[in-house]
């Protein structure tokens, strides 16, 4: 059904692709435009499944910008804006057979067609649980995997060239009740995005449930759920902050965000036009921090939505959840052999990776892991990430990260 479900697509919309590119020469034989100069102009269809005003939204315009200037309007965008072209769940098909030719795909959705990247999301538990190492670290971590060969060949298997990848920050859990100690979370009921924080909620004794999005605040309200986990953004989106006041940075394992382009289009692209695609990405990243941190900052400030709430310290349900995170690298490393593409290499290669990037953090950006050992520290952390020197990670994205 899928292998059917892609050849409509490619179909459906080969005609929109040519339209969209002009229909040059150079599409026309199949090969590339020799240079910027000489192309084609071409419009790129952009499916996003936020709106323009959420941190991963404002960061992508501020890239489509970016790259339209640089060639001179010869590469344009086209957004389409709150899964109006396509809901993220069909990204994977939707870029690869081009009904979008750039799109978010979340690998969490996708575990029997992306097996190696559902694989890895395991190993992002590594990352730090603070802010904002979490995403000064996690971001480029998580960008070197995709780049590696294995991750990239996944996608283009789906007609799916990998230009990015990305992560939120560290999940948080926030609840309607105390949940400061495994004895208050036990038999606590939890939402989840899936399996990575299911086992994660287990071992603090509560009880996962699944749900969309969308009926999180109303299940919360009616006592259906008592906590919720994700990103401190995605915590505010849902509105939970009306009703929930016990908030911990507990560092479950972040969600990992992959930007693909549609191969097709992509090798069309003049190699320059690829390169200052590629260039931007570390604009794109930044502005993502930077859109997270400022909500972050005005969400823990004085009279923001969680200045009455309880911030809890997470050292004690941090711990169990640490221990899982570990447990499941090892895990992963003994038991490569069983996921097709994976090895204990791999996992080598992003353990060395994580530290790598911990260590430019703290050591060349000077920023210091915060303690989250009190209401006041936890506090503090958000509010001074907004003050991130965004241009000199920018920087060092560009000039320290490995490449493929």
């Amino acid at each position: 059904m899928r292998g059917l479900c892609r050849t409509v697509l490619t179909a459906c919309t080969l005609a929109g692709m040519l339209v969209a590119t002009g229909c040059s020469s150079a599409e026309s034989s199949g090969g590339a435009a020799g240079s910027i100069a000489t192309m084609d102009p071409i419009t790129i269809a952009v499916a996003e499944v936020v709106n323009e005003r959420h941190s991963t939204g404002v960061a992508l315009k501020a890239f489509t910008d970016e790259v339209t200037a640089r060639t001179a309007g010869k590469v344009r965008f086209e957004i389409y804006w709150s899964g109006s072209l396509v809901p993220g769940t069909e990204a994977l098909d939707a870029v690869g057979g081009g009904l979008a030719q750039i799109g978010a795909v979340t690998p969490a959705y996708f575990p029997q067609d992306l097996p190696l990247s559902q694989w890895s999301s395991g190993l992002v538990g590594e990352i730090s649980s603070a802010s904002p190492h979490g995403v000064l670290q996690g971001a480029p971590t998580v960008r070197e995997l995709f780049a590696q060969p294995e991750l990239a060949a996944e996608f283009e298997d789906y007609g799916v060239h990998v230009l990015s990848a990305s992560v939120t920050g560290p999940q948080a859990m926030l609840c309607s009740r105390p949940s400061l100690t495994p004895a208050q979370t036990a038999g606590l009921r939890v939402r989840t995005a899936g399996s990575i924080w299911n086992a994660e909620a287990e071992a603090l004794g509560m009880t996962p449930v699944t749900l969309p999005p969308g009926e999180i605040f109303d299940a919360m309200q009616r006592g259906v759920i008592d906590c919720a986990v994700g990103a401190t953004a995605a915590l505010t989106s849902y509105g939970l902050w009306e009703i929930a006041d016990y908030y911990t940075p507990v560092g479950m394992t972040a969600a990992i965000r992959v930007t693909g382009v549609n191969r097709d289009v992509w090798n069309r692209l003049p190699e320059e036009a690829q390169k200052i695609m590629e260039d931007a990405v570390p604009t794109y990243l930044a502005e993502v921090a930077r859109a997270e941190f400022t909500g972050d900052q005005a969400m823990f400030a004085p009279g923001g939505p969680a200045e009455g709430a309880t911030l809890q310290s997470p050292t004690e349900l941090g711990a169990r959840v640490d221990g899982v995170q570990s447990d499941r690298v090892a895990a992963m490393a003994a038991g490569a052999a069983d996921v097709p593409g994976a090895t204990p290499d791999l996992v080598g290669r992003f353990t060395d990776s994580s530290a790598r990037w911990l260590s430019l953090v703290t050591e060349d950006m000077g920023v210091a892991v915060p303690r989250l050992d009190s209401s006041d520290a936890i506090r503090q952390s958000y509010l001074d990430a907004a003050s991130t020197d965004f241009a000199q990670w920018a920087e060092l994205l560009r000039t320290k990260s490995a490449q493929r």
